[in-house]
């Protein structure tokens, strides 16, 4: 995927102008490695109860299997990345 490459990461994860993008349990300075944001974009934490992305940093199988149900719920009408 060469051509994939230089695509900037909010738009390789869909993260689109306007929208707002829940970090759960991002690491300290992650929202930094993102780089620029499209125009309008908010990031919000895990509690907001709109979101259109959310990106879910889970650290073991056992935290997954006890909170997917929640964070799928959570992100009901937009995307979840489980990174």
């Amino acid at each position: 995927m060469p051509g994939y490459a230089g695509t900037p990461l909010p738009r390789k994860l869909g993260i689109k102008p306007g929208g707002k993008v829940a970090l759960a349990g991002a690491p300290d300075g992650f929202a930094a490695t993102l780089g620029p944001l499209p125009d309008g974009v908010r990031l919000v934490g895990p509690a907001a109860r709109s979101r259109d992305l959310t990106l879910w940093f889970v650290r073991s199988a056992s935290v997954l299997r006890r909170r997917i149900d929640r964070m799928a719920r959570a992100a009901d009408r937009g995307g979840l990345w489980i990174i």
